[in-house]
């Protein structure tokens, strides 16, 4: 969603209108879930999907009449008996796509540049879109932020009614929920933030896994006491360089949360050891740590003497990665964003 606002705001400030398209709702098998939007731009080009093949190509065709009429469309695609002779793919579901303009104007700017600072600060808020009916598929569409308590933080005001149902309970939806009054439809999103993945060693298997972890949504940041490693030559700009003077307590004004990731990839076995040790104090998500078996189980019993317990050491994922058969940088790399995605998905 970060990418998707940058690129948001970027046209915004140069004054190019663009139209996104949003998942509002979907049922049975789709391609992609509720909240799942992309960027359409005059020229036909895209930025994200929601999922490809003919249900995209109908929104793109859609966006041109959203740019002409200026008015949101709300789009439904059948994905079941309807396109069965289509050579697009079947899914059996159905997709609800609301689609809008949003011209370059302060109040845009403002609204986004709230919405990117939500995102960027994690802050618990809810993103609300008013969909009033226009008749037929048209709509006309305002959009608002407010934090847990109800509080306005950027774009229209909700009625009161509206915010009392939002604060009771909508915050603890994982998926955007649709609200439905005489007056409106409400598509509400709380806002979910990507999990931060902490790299701990800047070296040639850090590279592709800060890469990966960046490209599958994680909030992907390398760190390292080897300033000439911390380089742009060896990692782009989505992932955030961090450096410390030492592994010793590095760990010690690093934000881990229990939906954090910790993956341990340092230069040795004694600075594998020292993050070890941290990364087993906090309720990290994840805890990972390259190497052997063998190497493994040094660091462990020297852990163990410590006073660290077994159920502790539980908790480590070692040798990291699924066993796939990696042996290079970048199939290793794979292995561990893979055991990354599946722990995140069955934490979800």
């Amino acid at each position: 969603m970060v990418e998707l606002l940058d690129q948001i705001l970027k046209m915004l400030k140069q004054s190019e209108p663009v139209t996104l398209a949003t998942v509002v709702q979907h049922s049975g098998s789709t391609p992609r879930g509720a909240g799942t939007r992309f960027i359409i731009r005059q020229d036909g080009t895209t930025m994200g999907t929601i999922g490809g093949g003919l249900v995209e190509a109908e929104v793109i065709e859609a966006a041109k009449t959203v740019f002409a009429s200026r008015a949101a469309i709300i789009h439904h695609h059948d994905m079941t008996q309807q396109h069965l002779t289509s050579k697009s793919m079947i899914c059996g579901g159905d997709m609800t796509v609301l689609i809008e303009l949003l011209s370059p104007s302060e109040d845009a700017l403002e609204f986004y540049q709230s919405l990117h600072h939500a995102y960027q600060n994690r802050k618990q808020s809810l993103f609300v879109i008013k969909m009033d009916s226009r008749g037929g598929n048209g709509c006309n569409t305002t959009h608002t932020l407010i934090n847990k308590n109800g509080e306005h933080l950027a774009g229209s005001v909700l009625e009161n009614d509206v915010i009392e149902q939002l604060k009771n309970g909508v915050f603890k939806q994982s998926t955007p929920v649709m609200i439905n009054t005489e007056a409106a439809e409400y598509w509400v999103e709380s806002l979910v933030f990507p999990n931060r993945l902490y790299l701990f060693g800047a070296g040639h298997v850090s590279r592709p896994t800060a890469r990966l972890g960046a490209t599958t949504g994680f909030q992907t940041m390398v760190v390292d006491d080897r300033a000439d490693l911390l380089s742009r030559q060896y990692f782009d700009e989505s992932v955030e360089l961090v450096f410390v003077d030492s592994f010793e307590n590095c760990l010690e004004k690093i934000p881990v949360d229990p939906d954090s990731f910790l993956v341990i990839l340092t230069r040795g076995h004694t600075f594998d050891r020292m993050v070890l040790s941290q990364a087993l104090r906090t309720e990290a998500m994840y805890i990972g740590m390259i190497g052997s078996k063998r190497k493994r189980n040094a660091i462990f019993n020297h852990l163990l003497e410590e006073g660290f317990t077994q159920l502790d050491l539980d908790r480590v994922h070692s040798p990291i990665g699924l066993a796939i058969g990696a042996e290079t940088p970048e199939e290793i790399a794979i292995s561990i964003v893979a055991e990354l995605i599946s722990t995140r998905a069955n934490h979800r």
